[in-house]
């Protein structure tokens, strides 16, 4: 009996965790209009180069739109602009490489920034980041 409950009980959180990480997905999916990110990119970074295929894979996964920001040189990346403008890095205070920052759209139309990653950030961190700062606004906003 106690090898059934504990069977159960694993099934259980398995199935929580799938349904919950489909349900986050979906959420970001349907919100992806209202969310942006400003990606900080400096050519002579390695760790700028590390994080740029991570990006993309966000930009790819949920349509979340990416500008890259660049002060010396822009990546070459098949799906995401860039611009060379390296006032924004005094205007946002990025000093180090790379930074993220969500840009989120809420029913005012004023933009609300989050950083969400300051050196090399993994995919599930920048998601959950995304996801509850999104999901945050909408009751806040």
């Amino acid at each position: 009996m106690k090898i059934l409950k504990k069977s159960l009980f694993i099934f259980a959180i398995i199935l929580f965790a799938s349904n919950s990480y489909a349900g986050r997905t979906n959420f970001l999916i349907n919100h992806a209009d209202k969310i942006g990110l400003y990606f900080f990119y400096d050519a002579a970074c390695e760790y700028c180069h590390m994080q740029l295929p991570i990006v993309e894979q966000l930009h790819k996964a949920y349509g979340i739109s990416v500008l890259i920001i660049s002060e010396n040189g822009c990546p070459t990346a098949k799906d995401l602009p860039c611009s060379d403008h390296p006032e924004l890095f005094t205007k946002f205070h990025v000093i180090y490489h790379p930074v993220i920052i969500m840009v989120y759209r809420g029913q005012s139309g004023k933009p609300i920034f989050h950083q969400i990653g300051i050196g090399l950030t993994d995919f599930n961190t920048l998601t959950s980041r995304i996801y509850y700062y999104t999901k945050h606004r909408q009751g806040g906003n």
